[in-house]
């Protein structure tokens, strides 16, 4: 049993259903230089920031644009998709106004751009509820290493072993675990091939209703139960 002092979510695929977004962007946009779909194309960009993944993309295809303009065309296609249609993924309402509720500051950390996840998640009413928002791409970490998870654990003051953190990346969960945070590596399509990794790192391989059944209140204090 862990006490919580700091919660910190991931975005996509994480809070809200959008994999399968970025999966069609991936094909559109490789649809649109004549080539084909490619799935180690599609794992790399995944789990990059914005500006490594198109470097990344210019590259590999040799294309004639800028990392800044190829990330402001990808930015494009996915923006009415985040604004109107993306959904949250099932029970993590819940599990944020659980949080919320017991007054655990909870943080925003994902590789996604501003201009995608606040005009999500004020229209699924969640923004208000985070007390920090940090994306990749305006203040410039990557989750292959743990620094960013050790700097959100210094500015709120709470100690790493009581730091509950939601991700459903491999390469995040690793991250996570070497920073020595309570990792919990969520359910999602994109991830289900890969549930002995996830496991090997931390044994809270869940979707959002089975965490919900692993918070409980001891002493007037939220925990996480094992």
């Amino acid at each position: 049993m862990k006490k919580i002092s700091l919660a910190i979510f991931d975005l996509d695929g994480t809070i809200l259903d959008s994999n399968g977004v970025w999966d069609d962007i991936d094909r559109r946009f490789l649809d649109s230089i004549n080539q084909p779909w490619d799935e180690e194309f599609s794992k790399m960009v995944a789990q990059s920031d914005y500006h490594k993944a198109a470097v990344y993309t210019i590259n590999r295809y040799h294309l004639e644009t800028t990392p800044e303009a190829l990330m402001k065309y990808w930015e494009d296609m996915a923006f009415e998709a985040y604004r109107e249609r993306v959904k949250l993924k099932e029970g993590v309402d819940e599990v944020i106004k659980w949080l919320h509720q017991k007054n655990i500051p909870l943080v925003l950390a994902t590789l996604a751009p501003e201009v995608l996840y606040e005009p999500a998640l004020e229209r699924l009413g969640l923004l208000g509820y985070f007390s920090h928002l940090t994306s990749a791409d305006r203040d410039g970490f990557t989750k292959e290493t743990p620094e960013i998870y050790h700097y959100l654990c210094r500015k709120f003051h709470a100690k790493e072993e009581e730091t509950l953190s939601f991700e459903d990346s491999l390469v995040a969960m690793q991250s996570m675990h070497k920073a020595g945070l309570i990792s919990v590596g969520i359910k999602d399509f994109r991830n289900y091939k890969n549930e002995h990794d996830f496991r090997a790192i931390s044994p809270f391989y869940y979707d959002w209703p089975e965490v919900k059944t692993h918070l409980i209140e001891k002493d007037c204090q939220p925990h996480f139960s094992s």
